[in-house]
């Protein structure tokens, strides 16, 4: 029997949901059938985790519907979820990890003796579902023992446990090696033979091509086509993604110069591959990749956020290292992390204090005092020249808007005096004139000679902003556009390196 013409398990149809601002769903559609794996991809901001969060009943739609069997099924909670047989395994592994195997699979749902836990047959039925999988753990191990890919299998176990009949996955071999996510493609084989139906998240072509019986891609919120047999092809499925985005994005006046922070075979020995590149004097370098490609890892190394196993730094051709982003700050490298609330702000601390507060040893007199007048003067310049519109000088960092946090937090690293600005999805959550004007600021700066390491998984803004782009994915930088080799800047072929489907073969030492 064909794919095609099996009943589906679960349909979803003119699914919409909107946020205040922007569309996350617009009549989405899209069936998953037994026996299949139905893969789900798009890039980053398409709408997929939102329409994941809907079917775990974490997040309701505004309109349309979700069948199972045919019938209607309204999902209120993950417990409806769970109860109708939808099990969701999240990108990000949500274990206890002081339970057991067993615990963690059946938490929730404990297999009874009258009013007492069973873990005797909770322990039996844990040995069967994982041998299921190809688990060769004991379940009464606990989950602070296993390593990222055992506890993902648990996850799977835990919803086969609770006898799933649809199983979502999100990202799953986002975290793991290349060995460890070849044996979890295989786990899912084996599960889609059986009679499951999966629905399949991811960026990795590579997996969507080997696995996949069809495919669905969505873009900003639409579904924009489901392919299906040899209609799916790696490089229709670019073209899909890109929404047709493969005209060059003009380019600004190319900056030249000598350069300041080279990296040479720099890892955390854990999810990053050996990482080499330079950042010029005065040059936007843009660093890019999808949902889990290591980018934001490999910035943290660069400025002392993440422990370095291995590898060097040079600036300006001297060997340097730091373990912390204040150690960098007196390197002359700056950082603003994505997460500003958690990272980077003191949300009960003023605007003003939150700006300076990296400059106050400078301006100490007599190792107590500080220099009030210049502090405020240092300020009230970064002030003007960000155009940070505050009602007062004493309102809290938290009190301020997204945007105004953003442009704070940039004022801090202007009075700093950087030689090196790493801005980590600097424009996440602004309207188009707020983003519009943040790069315009960035490009001001890069003219007056500092180098800027422009961070996103926003490709087009990336092509838009940088005099040079590196591409990651998978813990590896596999592409690199420079005008300089005749590159051409656009977004398929950024997709494929981000992807994993191309490989720059010109790139060559330090990059």
């Amino acid at each position: 029997m064909q794919t095609s013409t099996r009943p589906p398990v679960l349909e979803v149809r003119g699914l919409s949901k909107a946020f205040p601002g922007a569309v996350a769903l617009d009549r989405v559609a899209l069936t998953v059938r037994a026996h299949e794996v139905h893969a789900l991809i798009g890039e980053n901001g398409a709408g997929k985790s939102t329409l994941m969060r809907i079917l775990s009943g974490a997040l309701p739609a505004d309109s349309g519907e979700i069948l199972l069997d045919g019938k209607a099924v309204h999902l209120r909670s993950p417990s409806d979820s769970r109860r109708l047989g939808l099990s969701l395994v999240p990108q990000d592994i949500c274990l206890s990890p002081n339970l057991c195997v067993a615990e963690n699979m059946y938490v929730g749902a404990e297999l009874r003796w009258g009013p007492l836990v069973n873990r005797a047959l909770m322990h039996e039925a844990a040995v069967a579902l994982l041998e299921r999988i190809g688990a060769k753990f004991d379940p009464r191990t606990p989950v602070w023992q296993l390593n990222t890919a055992q506890r993902q299998l648990v996850m799977i176990a835990r919803a086969l446990a609770l006898e799933g009949r649809v199983l979502v996955l999100d990202e799953p071999t986002s975290s793991l090696s290349g060995r460890d996510g070849e044996t979890l493609l295989d786990v899912l084989c084996q599960l889609r033979d059986e009679g499951m139906a999966i629905l399949y998240i991811s960026h990795r072509l590579s997996e969507i091509y080997a696995l996949s019986d069809r495919v669905t891609v969505l873009h900003d919120g639409h579904v924009l086509a489901t392919l299906e047999g040899e209609d799916i092809s790696m490089e229709r499925v670019i073209r899909l993604m890109s929404h047709g985005g493969a005209a060059e994005t003009p380019r600004r006046a190319k900056r030249s110069g000598e350069p300041l922070l080279v990296a040479q075979g720099l890892s955390d020995g854990e999810r990053l591959e050996p990482a080499s590149l330079r950042i010029a004097k005065g040059e936007v370098l843009g660093l890019t990749g999808l949902i889990g490609s290591g980018r934001t890892r490999l910035a943290k190394l660069l400025c002392g956020a993440a422990r370095r196993r291995s590898g060097e730094l040079l600036m300006e051709g001297q060997p340097c290292h730091f373990d912390s982003p204040a150690d960098a700050m007196q390197h002359g490298i700056a950082y603003m992390p994505e997460n500003r609330v958690d990272e980077a702000l003191f949300p009960r601390m003023s605007a003003r204090d939150n700006a300076v507060m990296c400059v106050v040893s400078a301006y100490r007199k007599l190792g107590v005092f500080c220099d009030e007048a210049e502090l405020e003067r240092l300020y009230l310049d970064a002030k003007q020249r960000l155009d940070l519109q505050l009602p007062n000088t004493d309102i809290w960092a938290a009190e301020l808007s997204g945007g105004m946090q953003k442009r704070l937090l940039l004022a801090r690293s202007l009075i700093a005096q950087p030689r090196l600005l790493i801005l980590d999805e600097p424009t996440v959550g602004l309207d188009s004139a707020a983003r519009a004007g943040f790069q315009t600021i960035v490009r001001e700066l890069a003219d007056a000679g500092m180098s800027i390491v422009w961070i996103s998984a926003d490709i087009p803004e990336v092509l838009r902003v940088s005099d040079r782009v590196l591409v990651m994915c998978a813990g590896e930088i596999t592409g690199m556009l420079d005008p300089a080799r005749g590159d051409a800047f656009n977004e398929d072929l950024v997709l494929g390196y981000a992807t994993g489907l191309r490989r720059d073969d010109e790139m060559q030492g330090v990059y």
